[in-house]
C-alpha cells in the first residue's frame, strides 16, 4: 500500500540530532495498524509539539518533536507492507 512518509531531523532531549523516516498515524490505514496497536482505548499523552509516528527504518511506533526540528522535512510517497 503507498503512503506519505516524511523524513526530518529533531534534537532529542540528550542534545543528539535524530534523523527519521516516518508516516503520521493519520496516514497509515486502519488494515496496517490492525495487530501493531496494543491497547488502542488508551490514548498516549505526549507534549505540544510531539507526535505519534510510525518509523519506517526500525519497523516501530517512535515519537517525533515537531518543537526541535532542524532544517525542513520532505515528503515521498513510500510503499508499506
Amino acid at each position: 500500500m503507498r503512503v506519505k512518509s516524511y523524513n526530518a531531523t529533531y534534537t532529542k532531549n540528550t542534545g543528539d540530532n535524530r534523523t527519521m523516516n516516518f508516516v503520521r498515524i493519520d496516514d497509515l490505514p486502519s488494515t496496517f495498524l490492525d495487530g501493531k496497536i496494543k491497547n488502542p482505548a488508551k490514548a498516549r499523552k505526549l507534549n505540544q509539539g510531539q507526535e505519534l509516528v510510525w518509523d519506517l527504518d526500525n519497523k516501530g511506533f517512535r515519537t517525533f518533536n515537531w518543537n526541535t526540528i532542524v532544517g525542513d522535512s520532505t515528503v515521498q510517497d513510500v510503499d508499506i507492507v
